[in-house]
């Protein structure tokens, strides 16, 4: 009865939002196109490829003991050495990788069902390049307010992972003892399933930044557009400390694409969200602190409330990046049959 009247609940909100977005075409449209123009400039090229990279380390490192992770892991964190090490890539790789590392390996049978979803709680963290460049100086015109939010968001993560340590299971139900595989199998798998996350990621991305826009134009209301979509909020947020607090809480939007990448692991809503906001609130209180310390001179309002997208990059490593790609795919063709199909030709 509880779950029919949910239903009907969510078939009236999205009734009447499909009414609001027919009404009111034009401002969905505009925002639409920005959010396309944020996936294709700013998330594809900042996250796709630190996607892959970080499925093919975990996939050649599957059965390969860590034991310097192991100790530090059981230690800090109670956790092995394959999940340390997904916690220590989630720190840097942006959302939603963590959490699509951990539901792969939980398929892999490297974490149980338990350590998947407590992990979930800490191992959701926005990428390096985002924070410290995007929002650092593209938003507040300053790196070292991007290194501080960084910083301020690794050690709350960090600080979540030691205080729930004691809830993980120390040794994992599941045994798991895979294949070798060869790189280029790797690689390949890495890209296939990176890509549909990818378009999963984006069309999160475009909606929420459609809602945001409309939410935006009802002054009552446009509070709630700094709650869903991060990359929306960051840019109109007047204040250091609320932008640390949501870059750890992260927004609906990354909520969703985090329950969307672990379909198979499951997600503990309510555990999740209170780490978010914990996440959040404690990042904000490390950022005041730091600030304090090093005497950073951090400026009430951003520089220009926007963050520039650029479409075309001259970045040199992007280009030698995708030329060594290629090369690894040339080169893993030749193992593999012509059957006639591509798609099966690279995977089998």
């Amino acid at each position: 009865m509880k779950n029919k009247i949910f239903k009907i609940l969510f078939v009236i909100i999205f009734s009447g939002l499909s009414i609001i977005i027919v009404s009111f075409s034009e401002i969905c449209i505009k925002n639409a196109k920005e959010g396309l123009i944020f996936c294709s400039a700013v998330l594809i090229p900042s996250l796709f490829p630190i996607m892959i990279c970080v499925s093919v380390i975990t996939a050649i490192l599957n059965n390969i003991k860590m034991p310097f992770f192991d100790k530090m892991g059981k230690f800090f964190f109670g956790l092995s050495d394959k999940e340390t090490l997904i916690f220590i890539l989630s720190l840097f790789s942006g959302y939603p990788v963590g959490a699509k590392m951990i539901n792969s390996a939980y398929l892999r049978g490297e974490i149980s069902e338990k350590n998947a979803r407590i992990m979930q709680c800490y191992s959701v963290n926005a990428g390096a390049g985002f924070v410290i460049s995007a929002v650092g100086y593209g938003v507040y015109g300053s790196l070292e307010i991007g290194i501080i939010l960084f910083v301020s968001q690794v050690l709350s993560s960090i600080t979540l992972a030691i205080v729930l340590r004691n809830f993980t299971e120390k040794e994992n139900k599941k045994s798991f003892l895979g294949c070798e595989k060869n790189i280029g199998e790797i690689f390949c798998t890495a890209v296939t399933d990176c890509s549909k996350s990818m378009m999963t990621i984006c069309g999160f991305t475009v909606f929420f930044f459609c809602a945001n826009g409309l939410l935006y134009q009802i002054k009552s209301l446009d509070f709630i557009a700094y709650l869903l979509e991060i990359s929306w909020a960051v840019k109109g947020v007047k204040n250091i400390y609320f932008t640390a607090f949501l870059l750890g809480f992260s927004g609906i939007s990354v909520w969703l694409q985090v329950i969307a990448v672990s379909k198979d692991a499951g997600v503990n809503i309510k555990r999740f969200c209170l780490s978010r906001l914990f996440c959040g609130m404690l990042s904000g209180f490390i950022c005041f602190c730091l600030i304090r310390i090093f005497s950073v001179v951090a400026p009430a309002i951003s520089r220009n409330g926007e963050i520039t997208f650029n479409i075309t990059t001259s970045n040199i490593s992007l280009t030698v990046a995708l030329f060594v790609m290629i090369a690894v795919l040339i080169f893993s063709l030749e193992s593999k049959n012509n059957g006639g199909n591509l798609r099966d030709d690279l995977l089998q």
